[in-house]
């Protein structure tokens, strides 16, 4: 998954088709870098680190899915649920809830193929930096994917 905090990417849907051992650039924003942004000594590369994926209950997904919804009331218990985390696959806390994906219906869509796009992962801020990715707990990337076509869109949502 590619993504880049300090482009102009993060400001509107961001596509790109990954095929055999190439990437190619569908639609993004354009501009320049900004050098301050999103904090102060941002780093140009992350440290590699590896993950260990867990399954999410399915009393978890059900609270998500009700936060989603707006359905919910946020005791404490919730509120640390309500703080994007990484996770693929499943139902991602959705900062916007649902609502966001139809601010983006036309590029939710596959441009090579037009299928609907599937929410693949989530990203939060949380990394090997004690600063995050981008400096705060309520931003994240969701990643939409076509498999058949090999083309992903990130969407950055913020509370």
């Amino acid at each position: 998954m590619l993504w880049c905090w300090c482009c102009p990417v993060l400001k509107g849907p961001f596509t790109y088709r990954v095929l055999d051992s190439t990437v190619s650039i569908l639609d993004s924003k354009k501009g320049r870098p900004e050098a301050d942004f999103p904090y102060e000594d941002y780093p140009r590369p992350f440290p590699q680190g590896s993950a260990l994926l867990h399954p999410i209950s399915t009393r978890a997904q059900a609270l998500i899915a009700r936060l989603n919804a707006g359905h919910s009331s946020y005791s404490k218990r919730e509120l640390k649920a309500s703080t994007p985390v990484h996770q693929v696959g499943g139902i991602p806390y959705l900062l916007q809830g649902t609502d966001y994906q139809s601010d983006w219906a036309d590029e939710l869509r596959c441009p090579t193929c037009g299928h609907s796009m599937a929410l693949f992962a989530s990203v939060g801020n949380r990394c090997f930096d004690p600063r995050g990715l981008c400096g705060n707990d309520f931003v994240q990337v969701l990643f939409h994917v076509c498999f058949d076509d090999g083309v992903v869109t990130a969407i950055q949502q913020c509370d």
